[in-house]
């Protein structure tokens, strides 16, 4: 196999990411494939949800195993992970409701904060305004969202590794995965948030901008045909809501695969190995 990472180094956020690519184009179909029966798993509440997080495991373990040129068939490593499908859910609810939990309280102190500033300042709330927001308030508002947004992130980053120390652990114990996860991101949590964000922000806005522009031609199409104008609009949405879906079903892997080279990165960080895999003599 071609490793993905020979002769590169893996210091940098960019190589991080070339890297993830590299990994996910090696198993492009098995991992879309992998990513569709996970979404249909998602469906089904409870058991589905476990599956979920078992194959997102799988895809992410597998990954490791490519990174570290020792590749393995899916289904040989997905048959651990599904055993233990069930500490996987329970670990990933507790991960989900201290993000949720995080962001109820940075809720309350955000808007705490800008109704303090709007009182300090003398700026006119919504109910107050006769014509809607006034920029100062919008403005307010985006940095609050940024500001929210980037506190889901940090509080996210430290537990993302997780799944993927859970699965190379021989005995597998999910929670205490969490505390591996959380003790490699220690060493580098900026560079951790930073991925975080820059996959977020490249997934999304790449995923947004396929979705609207796609249907966005489409829309402009319509307006040539005798539809009625219900009609058009239900294909429109249709669309999109089609597109946003394929997407996350393509981009989904990808985080999988980031999420082992990171792993990886730190891993050989901290125990002070070389990080530059080069070609084989």
């Amino acid at each position: 196999m071609n490793h993905p990472a020979h002769g590169r180094s893996l210091t940098g956020i960019g190589n991080l990411i070339t890297v993830g690519l590299q990994l996910y184009r090696l198993r492009f179909r098995a991992y879309v494939l992998q990513s569709l029966v996970a979404g249909l798993w998602l469906l089904i509440p409870i058991w589905g949800w476990a599956e979920f997080f078992a194959i997102s495991t799988t895809i992410a373990h597998t990954a490791y195993h490519d990174l570290i040129d020792d590749p393995r068939a899916i289904a040989d490593l997905k048959r651990p992970i599904q055993r233990k499908k069930w500490h996987l859910l329970l670990m990933n609810i507790w991960v989900i409701s201290r993000i949720v939990a995080s962001l109820l309280i940075a809720t309350l102190v955000l808007g705490f904060l800008i109704a303090l500033i709007e009182l300090t300042l003398d700026i006119p709330g919504y109910m107050e305004s006769t014509n809607g927001d006034s920029p100062a308030e919008l403005a307010i508002g985006f940095v609050a969202l940024g500001c929210w947004y980037l506190i889901g992130g940090w509080m996210y980053q430290s537990d993302w590794l997780a799944e993927i120390a859970a699965a190379t652990d021989q005995d597998f114990k999910p929670f205490a995965a969490l505390k591996r996860s959380r003790a490699l991101t220690r060493h580098a949590p900026h560079l951790s948030w930073s991925l975080l964000i820059l996959v977020q922000i490249l997934t999304f806005f790449g995923s947004f901008l396929l979705a609207y522009g796609s249907t966005l031609l489409f829309s402009i199409a319509l307006r040539f045909l005798p539809l009625a104008p219900d009609l058009k609009i239900t294909i429109a949405i249709t669309i999109w809501v089609g597109l946003s879906l394929l997407t996350a079903l393509l981009t989904f892997p990808f985080w999988q695969t980031i999420k082992a080279t990171l792993f990886y990165f730190l891993r050989n960080q901290q125990e002070g190995t070389d990080l530059t895999l080069r070609s084989p003599p």
